[in-house]
């Protein structure tokens, strides 16, 4: 009986061992699951902090994205009325360059007729002289005469 009893303590022990190191597991692997479910809290935090400033950066972004696409719209509407007041200019200026063309040739005209005038204001200018010379000859004739 005694050895019955021996063997029984010593299986109680052991069974007592056995649960002192399924108790001392159980509280080392409940730490990591602590430490576990720690973690996945904070990257759940942190999660959500990047959830939020992605949805910050993302209306910031879509906002942006408008203001450009609005600035974009009123610089091709000025672009299109450079153009137009481009295409205006170009037309008053072709129509300023026919009417100095014209100008010119008029002035180019008159400036040779000008010359031309000149000449024979030259050539009367002679005929004149030679018709004074020849009366001033003929009158001193004609006071020889009379003297």
């Amino acid at each position: 009986m005694e050895e019955e009893h021996r063997a029984m303590k010593e299986q109680l022990e052991m069974a007592l061992k056995e649960k002192n190191e399924t108790k001392e597991v159980n509280q080392h692997l409940n730490a990591e699951i602590a430490s576990v479910n720690e973690q996945i809290e904070t990257a759940k935090e942190e999660r959500k902090e990047i959830s939020t400033k992605l949805e910050q950066i993302s209306d910031e972004t879509t906002t942006q994205i408008a203001e450009k696409a609005t600035k974009i719209s009123e610089l091709e509407a000025e672009l299109e009325e450079v153009k137009k007041v481009k295409g205006e200019l170009e037309s008053k200026v072709n129509e300023i360059q026919q009417q100095l063309d014209a100008k010119t040739t008029s002035y180019e005209e008159l400036e040779e007729k000008s010359k031309e005038t000149e000449e024979q204001l030259g050539s009367m200018q002679c005929v004149m002289d030679q018709e004074v010379s020849a009366l001033n000859f003929q009158l001193s004739y004609e006071e020889r005469q009379y003297q």
